[in-house]
C-alpha cells in the first residue's frame, strides 16, 4: 500500500503524518476569514497589544530567505522545511514565523486535530517521569490516543507533594542551617528591579540584603501556591477513596449526578494550574540564572516588577551550540516558542548519551523542573485523558449555564468582594476559562494582603544580619513575626463563621499554636531525649532489658527492581521461617578421612530454602495493591543475606540518617552512635527498595518513594545534584522527614543474629 500525502509530507519535514496534517490544517484554517479573525484577537489576548503586533508582524511579513538556522535546532529545521513545503502546498506563502503562531494557536485552542487512530501510549515498568513525559508526547504527536486517568498514582503524587511541602516549611523553622541554605540557593537565581540597584549605590550592602529578603518572599509565595494546589488536590482524591469512587467510569458518573464533585474537582484543577503558572516563572528564572546558561540570557525586570527573561541574539551567535543548548534557549524565556515537554524530553536523551551534560544544572533547577514535572504530569493525567476531555466538555456546559456569582461562590473559600468587578485577562493556563480566571483571582487577593514591608528579614527588632550565628531565641522571634503577619493577612479574608480556612489552604502556621515548629523547640527536644535517654542507662546498670521480640514482616515490595540484593516482604517472611526450621533440619555429616589422611571437620548442610527461587524471579513478580498491608510494621529485621551482601549497608545508612537523635533505644553507649557523615544517594535508594518501597524517579531531581502499606503516605525527597551525595544538612533534614512521616528511629531497624553474620 503506497504511502499517505502525509506520511510523505512527515518524512520530508522530519516529523510525524499526524503532525503533518495538523500544520496543513492549522495553515488552511488560519487563513480563511474566521481563522484569521480568530488568530489575531487570540494572539493580542495572549501576548498583549504591543508584542502580540510584533507578533502578528512577522508573521505576515513576506519571507526574505534563505533562513538560516543551525542543525543543531531540530525544531527550527522541522519548522523551516514545513512552511516551505505548505507554501507550494497551499500557494501561498506561510513563513516559519507564521507557522509557529498557527501551531501555538491551535494548540491552545484544540483546533484542526486530525482523528487518533493509534494505540494510547503505557507507562513502562520503572520508566521515569522524565522518560514518560516525553515518550507519552512524542506518541500523542503521531497519533495515539491520550492514556486514561490514572486516580491511584495521581494520589499518591498529590499527597506525598503535599506532605513534602509541610514538612519542608516546618524545617524552615526548626534548622537555621537549612533555612539559610534554601534562602541562599534561591538568591542567586533573583532578579532584582531597578530600584534596587539604584539604591545599592547610595547604600553599599543593599543589593545583598535586598534580593536575600526577596529569596524569602519568593519562597514564600511559591509554598503559598504549591499548598493551595496540592492541598485541594489531596482532599479531593481523600474524598474519591472515602465514596470509593476507584474508577474513571465512577468518577464520571459521581459528577454527572451530584454537583459537589463537580465543584471539587473544578477547584482543585484550576488551582494545580495556577501553581503551574508560577512554577513556570520559577523554571525560567532558575534555569535561565544558572552559571551554564546565564551568558546566554538577558535578565532583567521592569519598573513595574514583572520578569523580563530573552536570550542574546548576538551571544548566542557566537556559540557553538548542541541540541540541549538549542532546546533551553527555544525553551525559557519571553522568546521560548517551544513547550516544556521538549525540554524534558532534550534534557533525558542529552543526558544518556552525554552524562556531563546534567552537570550544566545546579541542584536549584534540577528541584524547579522536578516540581513542576511532577504537577504537569498529574494535571496532564486528569485533563488530556479520555475521562478528562469529557469533564473539560462537562464543565465548559455547567460553566456556561451558571453566572459568574454563583461560580464564584462555588469556587471561592474567601469573603465576597465588591471590588472584584472584573475578571483578569485568560492566559495560556486559562483552561478552565471563567473557573481558571477566578482561581487566579483568588491568589492575587492574597497576594494584595500578605504584607510586603512585614515580610522583610532585615530592619526587623531581631536585629537579623546574612549570617548563621543568629541567636534561636531571635531567630524564633523572628519567624513568629513574619507568621503573626501571615496569619492576620488571611484572617481577614475568612468567610464569615469560618476563621482559619484561608490560612489552612495557603499551609499557614498559627502563631498562637504552642505546637508551631520552632529551633528553640526542637532543641528543648533533643535535650529531653538525652536526659531520658541517660536515666535509662544508669537504670540499665541495675537491670539488663529483655530481648525485645518481633512479629510483624515487613509488607511485600513493588516488583519491577533490578537491584540483585532486593528482598520482597514475604520472601523476607518466608526467610526467617526457614531460618528457623534450618535448625532442625541441619544434618551433621560423619567425620570421614581425606585423602592427606587428617579427618575433615564437621560441616553443617542446609536443605535449601525455597525463597532463593522467589528472591531470584523478583523481577517477574506481579503485586497486588489490594493485598499489601494496612499499616507498616513497628520494627524492620534486616535479613542475614541482606547483611552479607551489603556489608551492614541498610544499617549503616539509616543509622547515618536518623543520627542518634531520635534513637529511642537506651542502652547504646556514648561510643556505639553512630557519627555524622555524609549519604550517598545510591544507597539510600538501595536500602529503602529492600525494605519494601518502590521508587518513582521524575524529571529534575524529586524522587518519590511508595511505602509498601495501604494506609502509609508516600514521601517525596529531591536528589543532590550535581553529585549524589547527600552532606550533613541534607541527610539530617532527610532523617527528620523519615522520623516524622514514620515513626522510625534507630532501634526501628536491627540486623539479624546468627552464624552468617
Amino acid at each position: 500500500m503506497p504511502p499517505s500525502p502525509f506520511e510523505l509530507y512527515g518524512k520530508q519535514w522530519d516529523t510525524s503524518a499526524w503532525a503533518a496534517e495538523w500544520m496543513v490544517n492549522a495553515a488552511r484554517y488560519c487563513n480563511t476569514s474566521e481563522g484569521k479573525r480568530r488568530l489575531e484577537a487570540w494572539t493580542i489576548e495572549r501576548f498583549g497589544l504591543q508584542e502580540g503586533q510584533e507578533r502578528l508582524r512577522k508573521a505576515y511579513a513576506p519571507f526574505k530567505g534563505p533562513l538560516k538556522v543551525p542543525l543543531s535546532d531540530a525544531n527550527g529545521v522541522m519548522f523551516a522545511k514545513a512552511a516551505s513545503g505548505i507554501t507550494q502546498l497551499m500557494r501561498k506563502e506561510v513563513t516559519p514565523d507564521a507557522l509557529r503562531l498557527y501551531v501555538a494557536f491551535v494548540q491552545e485552542n484544540a483546533l484542526c486535530m486530525p482523528a487518533r487512530d493509534k494505540p494510547a501510549p503505557t507507562r513502562r515498568k520503572d520508566e521515569t517521569a522524565a522518560a514518560w513525559l516525553g515518550r507519552r508526547n512524542e506518541a500523542l504527536i503521531s497519533g495515539a490516543q491520550y492514556p486514561e486517568l490514572d486516580i491511584r498514582a495521581c494520589k499518591k503524587a498529590a499527597t506525598s507533594e503535599l506532605d513534602r511541602i509541610r514538612d519542608e516549611t516546618s524545617a524552615l523553622r526548626t534548622d537555621t542551617a537549612f533555612f539559610y541554605d534554601r534562602l541562599f540557593t534561591r538568591q542567586k537565581s533573583i532578579i532584582p528591579s531597578p530600584w534596587v540597584f539604584e539604591m545599592d549605590d547610595q547604600k553599599p550592602g543593599f543589593l545583598v540584603a535586598e534580593t536575600f529578603d526577596d529569596s524569602w518572599r519568593a519562597w514564600l509565595t511559591l509554598h503559598n501556591t504549591s499548598h493551595y494546589g496540592w492541598y485541594l488536590c489531596a482532599e479531593m482524591f481523600e474524598e474519591f477513596t472515602r465514596r470509593n469512587l476507584r474508577t474513571p467510569r465512577a468518577l464520571e458518573q459521581a459528577y454527572k449526578s451530584n454537583d459537589t464533585p463537580f465543584w471539587q474537582i473544578l477547584q482543585a484543577l484550576t488551582a494545580l494550574e495556577g501553581f503551574l503558572r508560577l512554577a513556570t516563572g520559577w523554571m525560567n528564572q532558575v534555569i535561565s540564572g544558572t552559571e551554564y546558561y546565564a551568558k546566554w540570557f538577558s535578565r532583567v525586570r521592569t519598573h513595574h516588577g514583572s520578569a523580563v527573561i530573552r536570550y542574546k541574539p548576538a551571544e548566542v551567535a557566537r556559540s557553538e551550540l548542541d541540541r540541549l543548548d538549542t532546546t533551553v534557549l527555544q525553551t525559557f524565556g519571553q522568546d521560548g516558542v517551544d513547550h516544556y515537554w521538549h525540554f524534558f524530553s532534550g534534557l533525558q536523551k542529552m543526558t544518556e548519551k552525554v552524562p556531563s551534560a546534567a552537570r550544566r544544572f545546579g541542584a536549584d533547577a534540577y528541584e524547579a523542573i522536578g516540581n513542576y514535572a511532577i504537577a504537569d504530569d498529574v494535571f496532564n493525567n486528569m485533563y488530556y485523558s479520555p475521562w478528562g476531555l469529557q469533564f473539560k466538555q462537562y464543565a465548559d456546559s455547567m460553566l456556561a449555564r451558571n453566572t459568574h456569582q454563583e461560580i464564584m461562590s462555588r469556587l471561592g473559600f474567601m469573603k465576597p468582594d465588591s471590588r472584584t468587578t472584573s475578571l483578569p485577562k485568560p492566559t495560556l493556563w486559562s483552561r478552565f476559562g471563567v473557573a481558571s480566571q477566578f482561581s487566579e483571582i483568588l491568589q492575587s487577593r492574597w497576594m494584595e494582603v500578605r504584607p510586603y514591608d512585614q515580610q522583610r528579614l532585615h530592619d526587623g527588632p531581631e536585629e537579623f544580619f546574612i549570617d548563621e550565628d543568629i541567636k534561636p531565641q531571635a531567630f524564633d522571634k523572628l519567624l513568629l513575626r513574619l507568621d503573626r503577619s501571615l496569619w492576620q493577612g488571611a484572617s481577614s479574608l475568612d468567610p464569615p463563621g469560618q476563621p482559619g480556612t484561608v490560612a489552612r489552604i495557603f499551609g499557614l502556621y498559627n502563631p498562637n499554636d504552642p505546637e508551631r515548629p520552632s529551633v528553640t523547640r526542637r532543641l528543648e527536644a533533643i535535650k529531653e531525649r538525652e536526659r531520658a535517654r541517660l536515666e535509662a542507662r544508669l537504670a540499665a546498670k541495675e537491670a539488663s532489658k529483655p530481648l525485645g521480640t518481633f512479629e510483624d514482616t515487613i509488607p511485600v515490595a513493588v516488583p519491577g527492581l533490578k537491584d540483585d540484593a532486593v528482598v520482597a516482604g514475604h520472601v523476607y517472611a518466608a526467610e526467617s521461617e526457614a531460618d528457623v526450621g534450618a535448625k532442625t533440619k541441619s544434618k551433621k555429616k560423619k567425620k570421614s578421612k581425606s585423602k592427606s589422611g587428617k579427618a575433615a571437620t564437621n560441616e553443617t548442610v542446609k536443605e535449601p530454602a525455597e525463597t532463593d527461587s522467589l528472591v531470584e524471579d523478583l523481577s517477574s513478580m506481579t503485586v497486588d495493591p489490594e493485598a499489601l498491608p494496612d499499616y507498616l510494621p513497628n520494627k524492620f529485621i534486616l535479613p542475614r543475606k541482606m547483611a552479607k551482601a551489603s556489608g551492614s549497608l541498610d544499617s549503616r545508612v539509616f543509622y547515618r540518617l536518623l543520627d542518634g537523635r531520635y534513637d529511642d533505644t537506651s542502652d547504646r553507649s556514648e561510643e556505639e552512635v553512630p557519627m555524622k557523615g555524609n549519604v550517598q544517594w545510591k544507597e539510600f535508594e538501595k536500602v529503602m527498595r529492600r525494605i519494601g518501597f518502590s521508587i518513582e524517579q521524575t524529571a529534575g531531581s524529586s524522587v518519590r518513594f511508595d511505602p509498601p502499606a495501604k494506609l502509609a503516605r508516600p514521601i517525596t525527597f529531591h536528589r543532590p545534584h550535581p553529585d549524589a551525595v547527600m552532606t550533613n544538612v541534607l541527610a539530617r533534614s532527610v532523617g527528620w522527614r523519615l522520623s516524622k512521616r514514620y515513626g522510625w528511629t534507630m532501634s526501628t531497624f536491627e540486623e539479624k543474629s546468627g552464624a552468617d553474620e
